[in-house]
């Protein structure tokens, strides 16, 4: 939860507009908010640091918030590079991947981070922040603490709802698999088997069929995967005509 003043001591650290910092200021400052009881309002008060969840403003303003800490990693010299090209920080929203070649310039970026947050009144959540190697197994030796919380190694990470496999860098579907079961299971337990079988397709393609392709066009598959894919698709189909597996 970032404070309002903060925010505005880091537009102005970036050359933000006048007019832009008194639109957000009357934005974020002057708007009081009250707590509903029931059918009961509360008194109203003043919100001096976050914005309401939900609101369009909110990536806008994080954007905002962190610029500095990217110029800060890429000054940093560590981390990942392809060329001349810093691809060191993967940003979006809030969901922050650091990417370095060795565990030395990962403690570096890491370090970086903190006091970036320490500085500006950032609590990255170390409960939330998991450890993973691409290319060769974990390093069984490397510990690497976030305020002063060591950061577990893990077998597999999510990314912006992707998992992708330590070592092989591969994603893993079974979790989106799972989740797709459950949303054809719900539409068919409301529809029933036998029955409005071309509301079904169609209700498959809408809700179900995003979840399955989420992501995939940038996936790279384990070997059995697009199988695994396929009898999911034509089992759903099976089981919306009642046809036989063979």
């Amino acid at each position: 939860m970032t404070t309002h003043n903060i925010f505005f001591t880091i537009s102005l650290h970036i050359h933000s507009s006048i007019s832009f910092l008194n639109i957000t200021i009357t934005h974020l400052a002057k708007y009081p908010f009250s707590k509903t009881f029931s059918i009961s309002l509360g008194d109203s008060f003043s919100v001096l640091c976050g914005i309401r969840q939900g609101r369009v403003l909110s990536p806008y303003l994080f954007a905002i918030y962190v610029d500095d800490l990217i110029s800060l990693l890429r000054r940093s010299k560590y981390g990942l590079y392809i060329g001349r090209l810093f691809m060191g920080c993967l940003l979006y929203a809030d969901d922050i991947m650091l990417l370095s070649p060795s565990c030395f310039g990962l403690r570096k970026l890491a370090n970086v981070c903190e006091d970036f947050g320490n500085q500006w009144d950032i609590k990255f959540n170390p409960l939330k922040s998991q450890l993973m190697t691409f290319g060769s197994n974990n390093p069984s030796s490397m510990t690497l603490s976030m305020n002063g919380v060591p950061l577990p190694w893990v077998s597999k990470v999510k990314y912006l709802g992707v998992s992708f496999l330590c070592n092989t860098g591969k994603t893993d579907m079974s979790d989106i698999m799972r989740k797709f079961y459950s949303q054809f299971n719900n539409i068919m337990s409301v529809l029933g088997k036998g029955s409005q079988e071309m509301n079904a397709v169609h209700l498959m393609n809408t809700y179900c069929l995003p979840t399955l392709t989420y992501g995939i066009e940038n996936s790279a598959f384990c070997d059995n995967t697009r199988y695994k894919i396929q009898v999911i698709w034509n089992n759903c189909f099976r089981h919306i005509f009642s046809c036989c597996r063979r």
